[in-house]
C-alpha cells in the first residue's frame, strides 16, 4: 500500500506519470492506476489503495472537473482529511472543493528542483509526518 494516491483524468495521463515518478524520487510511495494488478478486479483495488493513503492528490483539468470518478474519488479523499488539490491546467476547482487550498503545478515541465514541486513535495511530507 501506498502513501500517496493520484487521481486523475486520462487526458492528464503524461502529468500523473511524471509527478509519480518525481514524489518516488523524493522517496515517497505512490499509487495511481497504472499499477492495477493483472487479474484482480479493478474497482475493489482502487477503492482500497484510496482507502489506505495517507495523501490522495486530485489532478484538476478541464478533463478531470467533468470525470464522474475523479469527483468521486476527491469526495471520499475529502471526507476523509487526505485530500490535496493539484491545478494542472488554469481552471476553477469544483464548487465542493473550492475552498480548499490547493497547489499549482500548471506550466510544471517534470523538474523536481521548481518551487511549485518543491512546495508540493514539503505538504506531502508534512501530512505524512516525515521530515524535509
Amino acid at each position: 500500500m501506498s502513501d500517496i494516491y493520484i487521481s486523475y483524468a486520462r487526458e492528464n495521463d503524461s502529468v500523473a506519470v511524471t509527478l509519480a515518478e518525481r514524489l518516488q524520487e523524493e522517496g515517497f510511495s505512490v499509487w495511481f492506476d497504472k499499477r492495477l494488478q493483472t487479474g484482480e478486479e479493478w474497482a475493489e483495488q482502487i477503492s482500497r489503495e484510496l482507502r489506505n493513503a495517507k495523501c490522495v492528490l486530485v489532478l484538476w483539468s478541464r478533463a478531470s472537473i467533468g470525470s464522474a470518478w475523479v469527483a468521486e474519488e476527491a469526495a471520499y479523499a475529502q471526507e476523509r482529511d487526505s485530500i490535496l488539490p493539484v491545478r494542472v491546467e488554469d481552471v476553477d476547482l469544483p464548487l465542493r472543493f473550492a475552498v480548499l487550498d490547493y497547489i499549482d503545478l500548471i506550466d510544471w515541465a517534470g523538474d523536481r528542483s521548481s518551487p511549485s514541486f518543491q512546495r508540493l513535495r514539503a505538504t506531502i511530507a508534512q501530512r505524512l509526518g516525515r521530515p524535509l
